[in-house]
């Protein structure tokens, strides 16, 4: 699939998603599996949380935090090494990704104005449940604005869908794009057991995070043929290359 067409189905499942957030119960039929309401706690509860945090929440952070030290290396070391030039647009892609999606997502949360499922009344909390394009009762003063919506968390894992950028080879491509999505599914579901967020929310910042890849992938690629100057080698094969190839 093309770029261009990646992004237009993208941005078209972000309509999806609010459309059936806002017109169906789903979100909410499937949080009601992951709270008990005679126990009137979350399938993972805060002291379980402490327990499995090193692998599925702090754990999370640290390994898309590696992977964004890792790429800064991999960019300081092309200056010595050649053959890795050819990919410095992916790889500084994946590297503004992992800072500018899950950035871009915090930033939009101060805007929708959306509180968590463990913060409802739904869940016997004592915020109303509002939907994201829902309007609260005009009797209804809150304490502080909820920030709940898009998913957060889950950013830094779909972040990484742009290794993708990284690979030639169509079966790297796939394991690199299906590994970042599994790694989100995986991080979004532990938050869902939580009451951290509805499905909805880790979905809308799925395809959100693909938009603001293909943004930034092509923003640094027409930067690095704007502003870099390129400079012709020979590699390994006797072949002439670019300083920099666009992937």
């Amino acid at each position: 699939m093309s770029q261009k067409n990646c992004f237009c189905l993208s941005a078209a499942m972000l309509m999806v998603i609010l459309a059936v957030e806002h017109y169906t119960d789903i979100d909410v039929l499937i949080s009601d599996y992951a709270y008990d309401f005679t126990e009137h706690r979350w399938l993972i509860t805060p002291a379980l949380h402490q327990k499995l945090s090193p692998f599925f929440y702090e754990g999370a952070k640290r390994l898309v935090a590696a992977i964004g030290t890792t790429c800064v290396i991999y960019l300081l070391l092309s200056a010595w090494k050649k053959e890795w030039r050819r990919n410095f647009v992916a790889v500084l892609t994946v590297l503004l990704s992992t800072m500018i999606v899950p950035s871009t997502v915090s930033w939009l949360k101060t805007f929708t104005n959306v509180y968590c499922p463990n913060q409802l009344q739904i869940y016997e909390q004592r915020y109303p449940y509002v939907r994201v394009l829902g309007s609260y009762p005009s009797a209804f003063q809150a304490e502080h604005r909820g920030r709940c919506f898009p998913g957060g968390h889950v950013t830094g894992a779909f972040s990484l869908m742009a290794l993708y950028l990284v690979f030639q080879d169509k079966k790297k491509k796939a394991a690199a794009l299906g590994g970042a999505v599994c790694f989100g599914f995986i991080t979004g579901t532990y938050q869902i057991l939580r009451g951290q967020h509805f499905l909805s929310h880790n979905l809308f910042s799925m395809f959100l995070s693909a938009v603001l890849i293909i943004i930034i992938h092509n923003a640094v690629a027409y930067a690095a043929h704007r502003f870099i100057l390129y400079k012709t080698w020979k590699n390994k094969n006797g072949h002439s290359e670019n300083f920099l190839k666009i992937r």
